[in-house]
């Protein structure tokens, strides 16, 4: 977890400094830059946020809970991301396009990173269930 954290902050500031660095060269808007910032925040918190509700559910002993602890932060994920797109754009006079790239750049990111850091833990726990499969015979 403290491995996961480190990493997802390294993430965030990365993502800051290309959307920086972005503005500066193509001259985003100075609102939709503001926005993109939010939104890579928002994406740090909410990966944090369903990353635990993932564990929770990778600990149980049962993997059922495990599928659906994973299924519902996916979809957590996409109904908060729509709702934030949403309310961003209804609130602001964004440029559209641009902030919707970037977003759906950062869901994806954010979402593979996640889903990156959950395998290398369930392959962790495979490794192991196998060798106490081999013990056993």
């Amino acid at each position: 977890m403290k491995q996961f954290f480190i990493i997802l902050t390294l993430l965030f500031f990365a993502f800051s400094g290309i959307v920086k660095l972005v503005e500066t060269y193509i001259h985003i808007d100075k609102t939709t830059y503001d926005w993109i910032f939010l939104s890579n925040l928002y994406y740090f918190f909410l990966t944090l946020l369903l990353f635990i509700i993932s564990q929770i559910g990778l600990k149980s002993k049962n993997h059922k809970i495990f599928i659906k602890t994973l299924g519902v932060s996916i979809i957590l994920r996409l109904l908060f991301t729509l709702t934030f797109i949403s309310i961003a754009l209804i609130i602001n006079n964004l440029d559209r396009i641009q902030f919707i790239t970037a977003n759906i750049l950062l869901y994806f990111i954010y979402m593979a990173f996640e889903i990156k850091f959950l395998a290398f833990n369930l392959r962790h726990d495979s490794a192991q269930g196998q060798n106490v499969e081999n013990i056993n015979k």
